[in-house]
């Protein structure tokens, strides 16, 4: 039986608050130096230096495949939160994991559960892959009561960091006894290998990769004991001379495991990769197998949630994340002498040749599917730059083919549409500057922009897979368009309310026709309710727009039952205000639009959505957290 798939090994060093800041960059030098050793082709390492330290840690690590990460994070982006940390400044600052909820900062600051998965979310959220410390406080003297204690404490600290993160994001989980922190020695490899198989089972359900490293008086020897359980170390102070963090890194390279495929890229564009003889884990492991360079959205916003776009998806291609798989873990990964291409060597080179022959080159004008092809079967290859980022770095999309490629973001075409007939008709209907009537006058808006342009949106989204904007938009170009042939003599609507030998247009004053208009628009109202109670998990602005229109239309079929009774002095009162609720209704849908084309031009303001997905728990994170528990 071939051995299971691994995600790649993982070494990482926290400085703590130990260093000053001419120590912590003279450090952040000499892992520089280490960077260019045979192992940084088989693992991943990371070093953790003080917030203060981020910036200039990232320029001085920005030319190596070295990752940079934070020491803590809190879980809001934005706002009154003196002396916190946000994870999207941390992700600007160079930062591409953070640690969250070390023993340290539960015990000193009262750190729970429920506020580590928060930070974990929105570390998520923010492009950050989060590195969670978990582990038991007490040591049981009999091992078999200490495994299960251990697994007891430890599941609601994992399981409420599993709920609070998307699915197929990567997690880290760094197993560190409090009990074995500063100790002598680290605990025994029976205990953490045990420990960290059921901390692995806890995960095994998501299709994002989750490593597990042990941290905990950690040193030299300890990897070779437990590399059945763990795919890494977490170094504290032991690793805080180079010499000794060079020593721990080498015993995780040399050994030896299949690993799935894992693509990395640096800050500078290069590109270091490598690849597995196993069966290929189609959910990727590597470090930034969803977060390959930056965090995407479906379209332009490169560090948006699904915010600007109301069906926005993150999973990366399965043909793409296999690409390569039939390489071993142990090729060796470099740069060309050229500048214009990159070489991946799956040669028969001793001592981890792997039978591969012949040399080939790709670039650019082959076809994804004859690279892939090539990637699989060839020995040595050479690559462009533009053909690597055509299979590798393409944006995440669920949608199947290169639709992403083709089609915009239809957003904010139908919100475009519904604005330029909607605002006009809120100022008529509080009669602005002598306005009046039903908004006859901006028929042909209602045509072709609330009925053309909203129904095009629709079938956007519908193209993209995206079934609640799809319904809303078309259904509010349905609506625009049979209103607008309500208002039109030609279709006889009112017409036929009229008495024989009488004007057509008397027929707008009949109770016949003011009641049946009454109906269709409670009607809207009610279809307004269920979009309502649908945003709760879009954003704040998009609840907000259907929060105003579901009285508006209320108001507005109670203004035509009043026409009807021959009210006309109340009628138009409650035509005014429902314009005006209409009004409110427009100004949140501007905001929107305004942040959607920001993003598509990559402008550096960005306009605050508030994303209410992660407050309102959705029913497959619901039945997930039942099934791991």
């Amino acid at each position: 039986m071939p051995p299971i798939a691994r995600p790649r090994r993982l070494v990482g060093v926290s400085l703590k608050m130990y260093f000053d800041l001419p120590s912590t960059l003279s450090y952040i030098r000499g892992v520089l130096q280490l960077d260019g050793d045979a192992w940084n082709a088989r693992i991943d390492l990371f070093v953790i230096p003080d917030f203060v330290s981020l910036t200039e840690s990232a320029r001085i690590l920005e030319p190596s495949s070295i990752i940079l990460g934070a020491q803590d994070t809190f879980w809001e982006d934005k706002g009154a939160y003196t002396g916190e940390v946000s994870p999207l400044v941390l992700r600007q600052a160079g930062a591409r994991i953070v640690e969250i909820g070390h023993a340290e900062r539960r015990a000193a600051f009262g750190e729970t559960d429920e506020t580590v998965a928060n930070k974990a979310g929105a570390a998520a959220r923010n492009g950050l892959i989060p590195l969670v410390c978990i582990g038991e406080k007490t040591h049981h003297s009999v091992a078999s009561a200490a495994v299960g204690a251990a697994i007891q404490e430890c599941k609601p600290q994992v399981m409420s960091v599993l709920a609070a993160v998307p699915d197929d994001t990567e997690v880290i989980l760094a197993y560190e006894p409090v009990w074995a922190i500063g100790a002598k020695e680290p605990a025994d490899p029976d205990h953490v290998v045990n420990v960290t198989k059921e901390l692995r089972n806890m995960a095994a359900g998501r299709t994002g990769t989750t490593r597990i490293v042990y941290g905990g008086s950690a040193g030299p020897g300890t990897f070779a004991k437990i590399s059945e359980g763990v795919d890494g170390l977490f170094l504290g102070r032991f690793a805080h001379d180079i010499k000794n963090l060079n020593k721990v890194i080498q015993e995780p390279s040399m050994s030896r495991y299949e690993t799935s495929t894992s693509t990395t890229t640096s800050s500078t564009g290069h590109h270091h990769y490598d690849t597995s003889n196993s069966n290929n884990n189609s959910n990727g492991s590597g470090l930034f197998d969803n977060h390959v360079a930056c965090m995407t959205s479906n379209h332009d916003h490169k560090y948006a949630t699904n915010d600007a776009h109301l069906g926005a998806t993150t999973a990366r291609d399965a043909e793409t994340l296999s690409a390569g798989s039939t390489a071993r873990n142990e090729s060796t990964t470099r740069m060309m002498d050229g500048p214009n291409a990159l070489e991946k060597d799956f040669s028969r080179q001793e001592p981890y040749g792997n039978g591969y022959g012949g040399q080939t080159h790709l670039d650019a004008s082959v076809d994804s599917g004859t690279a892939l092809h090539q990637i699989r079967t060839a020995g040595s290859i050479s690559i462009s730059p533009e053909l690597f980022e055509k299979l590798y770095l393409s944006p995440p999309n669920k949608v199947k083919g290169d639709l992403r490629k083709t089609f915009g973001n239809p957003t904010p075409l139908a919100l475009i549409g519904f604005l330029l007939s909607l605002h006009p008709l809120s100022m008529t209907l509080m009669g602005w500057r002598g306005a009046g009537g039903s908004g006859a006058a901006s028929t042909g808006w209602y045509y072709f922009a609330g009925g053309l342009l909203m129904i095009l949106g629709g079938v956007g989204e519908w193209i993209l897979g995206n079934t609640f904007p799809f319904v809303v938009f078309c259904s509010f170009g349905a609506f625009w368009l049979g209103f607008a042939a309500t208002l039109q003599p030609f279709y006889n609507s009112y017409g036929a309310y009229a008495n024989a030998n009488v004007a057509g247009s008397t027929g707008l004053e009949s109770v016949g026709f003011n009641v049946g208009l009454a109906y269709f628009l409670i009607m809207m109202g009610l279809l307004c309710l269920v979009y309502l109670i649908c945003s709760i998990r879009t954003n704040l602005i998009f609840f907000l727009i259907f929060f105003t229109l579901v009285p508006a239309f209320g108001l507005l079929a109670g203004s035509y039952l009043q026409a009807a009774n021959g009210r006309a002095a109340l009628a138009a009162k409650l035509a005014e205000a429902a314009g005006a609720f209409c009004f409110v209704t427009c100004l949140c849908g501007w905001y929107i639009f305004l942040a959607i084309m920001l993003a598509s031009v990559d402008f550096p303001l960005d306009l605050p959505l508030v994303d209410l997905s992660s407050v309102v728990k959705g029913a497959s994170e619901k039945r997930k957290v039942d099934h791991m528990e």
